[in-house]
This record gives structure tokens, C-alpha cells and sequence, in this order.
């Protein structure tokens, strides 16, 4: 299994994006389960949503939402790991609070490989892309 972060999402569907190419290589090993069935969570989901709708427009948004949202398995923050993911927040400068929420349902759900741009997830969890 394999968690998507909005950036590779983003470089994806968003072909000005300087990382584009990279990211069609890195899906169409995401496509083939090379690294298991892809999984996104509603908050990366959300987050991809609004980047697209703040730099591209609201058509292109909702069409990349609904496309991820379609595409992968969603996983949902509940409660409890929004617990979670707030204390990691609290004590990681270098992440997110969509990037600890990430963190936190990787390991809930037992997913060990994260592709993603982001360097911030160095040394806290497998991943491929950066």
C-alpha cells in the first residue's frame, strides 16, 4: 500500500507545475500497484482542492478532487487521530497539520510507503519520489 501527499497529486494533474514529469512516473507506478493500492486521505483530498481552486480555478478543482477522490482508496480522520495528529503538530516544525494527519493514518492503516515531493517526511517515513 501507498499514501499519496497533495504534491505529487498536484504536479500530477497540474502540467505547469515544475515537478509534472516526475509525478506522471511516479503515478504510473502508482496506476500498475507496484507499491500496492494507492490511498489518500479527505485531508489531502481537501488540501488539493483548494490549491487547485487557488491557482488554477474552481472547474479544474472540482474535476482533480473528484478524480483523486475516485481514483484511490479515501481515508477519514476521525476524532481520535485528529488527536493524534494535533499533538504531532505540535511538536514537528518541519510538517503540516495535513502532513502529521498523513503520518498519523499511515499508521493506523498500516501503510509504510508515502510518495510525495516533500522532503519534510525524511527519516519519519518510507517514501518515494523525493
Amino acid at each position: 500500500m501507498i499514501f499519496l501527499d497533495t504534491g505529487v497529486l498536484f504536479a500530477f494533474y497540474c502540467k505547469d507545475d515544475g515537478k509534472h514529469e516526475e509525478a506522471i512516473g511516479l503515478m504510473k507506478a502508482i496506476i500498475s500497484k507496484e507499491h500496492g493500492a494507492g490511498h489518500v486521505s479527505d485531508y489531502v483530498v481537501d488540501e488539493l482542492a483548494s490549491l487547485v481552486f487557488a491557482r488554477v480555478g474552481k472547474a479544474k478543482a472540482v474535476e482533480v478532487a473528484r478524480n483523486a477522490r475516485d481514483s484511490f482508496e479515501v481515508i477519514y480522520m476521525d476524532r481520535i487521530a485528529f488527536g493524534e495528529a494535533f499533538s504531532l503538530f505540535e511538536k514537528e516544525s518541519s510538517l503540516s497539520f495535513t502532513d502529521c494527519s498523513t503520518l498519523v493514518l499511515m499508521r493506523r492503516h498500516g501503510i509504510k510507503m508515502l510518495a510525495t515531493f516533500d522532503s519534510g517526511f525524511r527519516g519519519k517515513v518510507k517514501t518515494v519520489g523525493v
